[in-house]
């Protein structure tokens, strides 16, 4: 009787595993209890088998180690939304994470669950017990899985995308492919020095000390400080590919907008208003009316503006610190390639005043800088689950290519009405008029701070700061020199006598521009 049921049992078992796929463990004792280990994840703690089963007397017997005894009290206690590792006597079931096409992530990617029965391996007279979180699924061929997400492919040996190269190698396939991302700016620019362009005084006061500057009761209108130096909004684009053995190309491009001052002021004789200059002639300061009872009415509008934009090629290499794609992984890359930066600035100056005759008056400044040269930088990121830090630093060294234009004009309408056209306004006359250029050596140095998080879809959610230097540059509104010959105005009076000024001196300065940045990336 006996041998009768032991047989009809074999034969249930083995039409069942036949049916269900199934795979029979070998007659090779009790299975050990515990998680599978994971090639990619530390490895749970060690005790010795001292009884790997407390009970095996039967058909009934259940494995009595912690961690089986745990996960049976989680499975009465947790709902089905959530995976859960299962051990039985003779099969165990393993979470098998499928990749879901466009949502892999460098480090992490989001995966999708099926499950397969499974025999466990585990090595003959040692027990395995479960001691990490009850969140993560230990499996013999997989990284850990945790909340979704999986560390990565399995390792090189089913890697499809050509990467790998031996399947014995201890790595962690990467996916090779694109990647693009689109920031927003919110970047503070430095100032650039402006001269005092226009003054006015109380009423009544004497023609010959109206507008001069250092007098009491001036007051400086426009100019007579600086100008910029605001919040300006802007845009920069990444995007890359990444090739196998962690190499890779990518490029950039950046904007801000234009940023415009402009002032209008005009007068009927009343208020007083005046452009003030230093008088060679007299050494001392001096001012052309442009508002004066019964003497002048005109209108002067200012408009100064500048844009900064760049872009960059790098070829770079990926190391990680150890090869794998942990969930804690810390990375560096090296990049190289070529910089390129462009900055322009332009001050226009427009006059339209009465005094014995109707004049128009025009100034005109405009520099532009153009950097040109090599980069190199570190990058330094560490991931923790679904949020990451990333720190880069480059240098950039090259040439800039300086580029000064000055140029004046002078309309005069006389009361029967002749026109006569004259080369130089005010403050750009024919002795600093004419273009300018020339190269100068320049280190560009970068810095940038990101904090980011991946989201379940595979964006990057990034927020953070960046800084930007560039000395040796030239600013539009630095290049106005306000030590004037009176003898240029208007019509020159020949043969000129005096100082040859206004003079084009070509002044360097300082470029800061930095402010905050938030960010998404994709990759695929």
């Amino acid at each position: 009787m006996l041998r009768k049921c032991q047989w009809l049992w074999c034969s249930l078992f083995l039409f069942t595993t036949h049916a269900f796929g199934f795979q029979a463990i070998p007659p090779a004792g009790p299975p050990a209890c515990g998680p599978v280990r994971s090639q990619h994840a530390a490895a749970p703690a060690v005790v010795p088998a001292s009884a790997r089963l407390a009970s095996i007397g039967g058909q009934g017997a259940v494995c009595q180690c912690s961690f089986c005894r745990q996960q049976r009290r989680l499975q009465q206690q947790q709902s089905s939304t959530r995976p859960v590792p299962s051990v039985a006597p003779a099969l165990a079931v393993r979470q098998t994470p499928v990749v879901s096409p466009g949502m892999q992530g460098r480090a992490v990617r989001p995966v999708s669950y099926t499950q397969e029965i499974v025999q466990p391996s585990m090595d003959a007279g040692v027990e395995y017990q479960y001691t990490g979180p009850s969140s993560q699924v230990y499996d013999s061929e997989y990284s850990v899985i945790h909340d979704g997400f999986a560390e990565g492919s399995s390792c090189c040996g089913s890697c499809s995308n050509g990467c790998c190269t031996s399947a014995s190698s201890n790595c962690c396939c990467e996916q090779s492919g694109w990647w693009l991302s689109a920031e927003a700016l919110y970047w503070w620019t430095s100032p650039s020095d402006v001269p005092a362009l226009l003054t006015t005084s109380p009423a009544g006061t004497i023609q010959a000390e109206s507008g001069i500057l250092g007098l009491p009761g001036t007051t400086v209108l426009a100019g007579g400080g600086t100008v910029f130096g605001k919040g300006t909004p802007g845009l920069r684009f990444r995007g890359g590919r990444d090739f196998c053995d962690g190499l890779g190309i990518d490029g950039e491009f950046f904007a801000l907008a234009r940023e415009t001052d402009d002032s209008f002021f005009s007068s009927n004789g009343d208020p007083i208003l005046g452009r003030p200059f230093f008088n060679t002639l007299t050494g001392l300061q001096d001012a052309q009316l442009l508002g004066f009872p019964d003497l002048a009415t005109g209108s002067l509008r200012a408009r100064m503006d500048t844009r900064l934009y760049g872009a960059a090629i790098h070829l770079y290499r990926i190391a990680d610190e150890d090869g794998s794609c942990r969930k804690d992984a810390f990375s560096a890359v090296v990049q190289a390639g070529p910089r390129f930066l462009n900055l322009k600035d332009g001050f226009v100056a427009e006059e339209f005043a009465t005094r014995d005759n109707y004049y128009h008056i025009t100034d005109l400044f405009q520099t532009e800088n153009t950097f040109v040269g090599g980069e190199i930088g570190l990058q330094l990121r560490h991931r923790l689950n679904r949020f990451f830090w990333q720190v880069g630093g480059r240098q950039a060294l090259g040439a800039t290519q300086q580029e000064l234009d000055v140029a004046g004009m002078t309309q005069q309408t006389s009361p029967a009405g002749t026109l006569v056209n004259a080369t130089g306004g005010l403050l750009a006359q024919r002795t600093n008029s004419g273009h300018w250029s020339r190269n100068r050596f320049s280190a560009v140095p970068q810095l940038d701070l990101n904090l980011g998080w991946t989201t379940r879809w595979g964006w990057d959610i990034t927020a953070g700061y960046s800084l930007l230097f560039w000395n040796n540059v030239l600013r539009a509104t630095e290049q106005i020199d306000s030590t004037l010959n009176p003898n240029l105005f208007q019509l020159e009076t020949i043969p000129l006598t005096g100082a040859s000024r206004p003079a084009h001196f070509l002044r360097e300065s300082d470029y800061l521009a930095h402010g905050i940045t938030f960010g998404i990336e994709k990759r695929w």
